[in-house]
């Protein structure tokens, strides 16, 4: 693009990177950039009086996920090569934000909900978990009591990542969002094949719960993860800022393996699994 213009790219896949650039109008504009071409391409915005947007994730298959505001109020879009933006909608409040999709084509984010608290949410295409205005956005909720939550990113199992805070000012826990687990029971000649729990409400947990105690850490935020499980991010080590990936014990259980599936099983995470960088 012109290099008078301000740009910031996000994320990427094989063929595009997003994120924002200044227009020629002044405004900044969710961008896509072609890694064959290098040629930039103005995403627009969601509504006609918006001023402003920014693209933060693009997934394999070039759905573009991000965020349109006029100042006042922020809606979450979604952008595909073969539509225009679509609104996603909120949790009953006025502004929300996408932050991150996957190959499904779910999205997550954050959405202020009726109280005016922000809350993680989970979007779906035909969903019908989400609020009576909304069906295709699910509420998250937040850990025990927290009131504010925030979905950072998501993997191809549904399984959602982000932080969870007690209110503005309190530190933020890493969450893990995830279905029920499955339990296994003996088939026809001994094969095991998986029985799906009574109640299949998603299920939010602190992450931390999920690393030996005694490993110095305290997990604060997820920022990202992969195919192979693994989960980066920052945290506390010993008292001191540090990044960290986790990466999932092999699965060497019924029960490890059955978290490919869907689920992920408390203490998967070897004491040695986080990394300081």
């Amino acid at each position: 693009g012109d290099t008078a213009f301000d740009s910031l790219a996000t994320k990427l896949n094989t063929e595009s990177i997003v994120g924002t650039s200044e227009t020629h109008d002044g405004p900044r504009h969710a961008t896509l950039w072609d890694l064959l071409t290098k040629v930039p391409r103005d995403l627009g915005t969601l509504r006609a009086d918006d001023s402003r947007s920014s693209a933060q994730d693009i997934n394999v298959a070039g759905s573009v996920v991000g965020w349109s505001s006029d100042g006042e109020t922020t809606r979450p879009f979604l952008w595909t090569p073969s539509s225009v933006m679509e609104d996603l909608g909120t949790l009953g409040g006025g502004s929300a934000r996408a932050n991150s999709i996957n190959g499904k084509e779910q999205v997550v984010g954050s959405s202020d909900i009726t109280t005016g608290r922000t809350h993680a949410f989970l979007w779906t295409r035909g969903g019908t978990g989400g609020v009576p205005t909304n069906p295709q956005m699910e509420d998250l909720g937040t850990l025990g009591s927290d009131l504010i939550s925030i979905a950072t990113c998501l993997d191809n199992y549904g399984r959602v990542f982000g932080a969870s805070r007690a209110n503005d000012t309190a530190p933020p826990r890493a969450f893990i969002s995830h279905l029920p687990p499955i339990s296994w029971v003996s088939g026809p000649l001994g094969v095991p094949i998986p029985t799906l729990p009574a109640n299949t409400s998603r299920v939010m947990d602190d992450l931390n719960d999920y690393i030996p105690s005694s490993s110095g850490w305290t997990l604060r935020t997820v920022t990202g993860t992969n195919g192979d499980g693994q989960i980066v991010g920052w945290g506390e080590y010993y008292g001191a800022v540090r990044a960290f990936r986790l990466t999932p014990i092999p699965a060497t259980s019924r029960v490890v393996v059955a978290q490919v599936t869907h689920v992920i099983s408390r203490a998967i995470f070897a004491a040695g699994a986080a990394i300081v960088f």
